[in-house]
């Protein structure tokens, strides 16, 4: 009987351990599956999270991918000339690509000096500082420069990222380097909306600033930037802005060499606007266009036998003349067809061309009292009157 006992017990014993195993393999599986599901929950949480942030990311993110397609690597390759294996001078800078959303992520300073990044812009601005007075300094030339790019590509993706706390860094490095100025319009141009008339009056007062620390731009300067962005100027069609454009060109024209003043004049101003221009119905821009023609291409001193300026001087007075013919044909009522011109145009033929004549005496008149003063030297920048902003405004 104690034997039966005894067996019954090893019995319930052996159940209840069974049943206690098949437990614990029950409680494995069910913890095992509400982690599963939950993993499943979060992933889905995620997933939904991700699709409602996307679009505010891309909101966010909008102005820049849609103003600025081109990674900051190619804006700087395309601006500024090949390195030369000519070494000047070593810099520990970075050797990645520098995009804006690397620069989010600098917060440290590596030990290694070949990894140098900047820590905060104070110590930045300093060292860019620094660096463009040893060049200037030394007469480095950019290209001998080892990495010399990357700095550059740094230097812009922080001004697409803060324009307003890295753009006063461009006249020192516009000094060290002119061709910087190809690289400063292509970022500006390429984010300025040209029916913001204040955003645009900006940047054309930066532009005209850069060119007049290098007096004459450099020989690889990006024309095709510079037209695309006028002749959009010119196209929106809003006086104010059509206005500060003419002043623009009139007050940078004498930092471009021959070749490039037709190529801006020519095919950008006389060949697509002349008349538009030149009968434009608002007065500012007629004045503004008029001192142009008149003081800079027309009248020009010393153009002598420069094939440049005489071509310039020869198309502005064809479409003179053209201008004058249908003047001429208006008033005997017998309008060619290839004398055309819209009504409107039509109004301003006789105000615009009297204003012309006054302007021409004006002209002489400031010829001979330079001449006077003996400030009229070949050779030698010509101190042509400044059309300033505020004339503009009060529409003197």
């Amino acid at each position: 009987q104690q034997k039966e006992v005894e067996q019954k017990e090893k019995e319930t014993k052996e159940e209840q351990e069974e049943a206690q195993q098949k437990e614990t393999i029950k409680k494995q599986r069910d913890e095992k599956e509400e982690e599963t599901k939950n993993k499943e929950n979060e992933k889905k949480a995620d997933t939904a999270q991700e699709k409602v942030e996307k679009p505010k990311e891309e909101k966010k993110n909008s102005t820049l991918t849609y103003v600025l397609p081109r990674s900051v690597k190619s804006i700087v390759k395309e601006n500024i000339s090949d390195h030369n294996p000519r070494m000047a001078r070593r810099l520990n800078l970075p050797q990645i690509d520098l995009e804006s959303h690397h620069l989010s992520q600098m917060t440290y300073l590596t030990e290694s000096c070949s990894d140098w990044l900047p820590t905060s812009p104070l110590f930045f601005k300093n060292f860019l500082e620094r660096f463009c007075e040893e060049m200037i300094l030394h007469q480095y030339h950019p290209s001998s420069i080892p990495q010399y790019h990357n700095l550059i590509r740094c230097l812009v993706s922080l001004m697409l990222m803060q324009p307003d706390k890295w753009l006063d860094m461009a006249e020192i490095l516009v000094k060290s380097n002119p061709e910087i100025i190809n690289v400063l319009m292509d970022v500006e141009f390429n984010r300025t909306n040209v029916y913001n008339v204040g955003q645009a009056w900006m940047v054309f007062s930066r532009l005209e600033g850069w060119i007049k620390f290098v007096s004459k731009v450099p020989s690889n300067f990006r024309i095709d930037l510079i037209k695309k962005a006028l002749s959009a100027c010119l196209m929106a069609d809003h006086f104010r802005l059509v206005s500060r454009t003419v002043l623009m060109i009139y007050n940078i024209l004498d930092a471009f060499e021959d070749s490039l003043r037709v190529r801006l004049l020519s095919n950008t101003l006389f060949i697509d606007h002349f008349n538009d221009l030149f009968l434009h119905w608002n007065d500012e821009v007629r004045q503004c266009f008029m001192r142009l023609i008149v003081y800079k291409v027309i009248y020009k001193p010393f153009v002598n036998n420069n094939t440049f300026e005489i071509s310039l001087k020869s198309k502005a007075e064809t479409y003179l003349h053209v201008i004058r013919l249908h003047q001429k044909a208006i008033a005997d009522g017998q309008v060619p067809p290839h004398l055309s011109l819209t009504e409107k145009q039509k109004n301003y033929i006789a105000s615009s061309l009297e204003k012309y004549q006054t302007l021409v005496t004006e002209y002489t008149q400031w010829k001979s009292k330079m001449e006077r003063k003996r400030l009229l030297v070949p050779n030698q920048p010509i101190p042509y009157p400044l059309i300033k902003y505020d004339m503009i405004l009060r529409g003197v």
